[in-house]
């Protein structure tokens, strides 16, 4: 027997609704995660769309498009998405949406390099019987 999809009937209709309720229904600002993969793609386009129905004096509350650089992504995924945040700033004034967007980043102490290469120094000569300690 198939299941139903959400996609059939109102089902997606309802889903936006419910993001206008829970939207409207405090002051808290909303932080949507964005990648650039497919699920953080979905996720901000069902918020833009169910926001942008909203009366634009509903739309006061800010939403935070935040997007973590961890120093790891090769330059064309860096550029893609640095272009998709600028896109949604540029798109979301024209229209009046409450979307801002940042890019976050590691210190350097931080970072996945430093950290891998630091914690694999210790790891190859403690556990590993020496192997670099020569």
């Amino acid at each position: 027997m198939r299941s139903s999809s959400i996609f059939q009937g109102d089902a997606l209709v309802e889903r936006y609704r419910e993001i206008r309720d829970i939207y409207l229904a405090d002051n808290r600002p909303w932080v949507v995660g964005y990648s650039g993969g497919k699920d953080s793609t979905c996720a901000l386009q069902m918020v833009w769309s169910a926001l942008a129905d909203l009366p634009p004096e509903r739309r006061q509350k800010p939403v935070y498009v935040i997007s973590s650089d961890t120093l790891v992504e090769t330059p064309v995924i860096v550029r893609y998405i640095d272009a998709t945040l600028d896109r949604v700033s540029q798109v979301a004034l024209k229209q009046g949406l409450p979307f801002r967007t940042e890019k976050v980043t590691p210190r350097t102490d931080r970072s996945f390099w430093v950290n891998l290469i630091g914690a694999a120094i210790p790891l190859l000569r403690e556990d590993l019987g020496g192997a670099l300690s020569g």
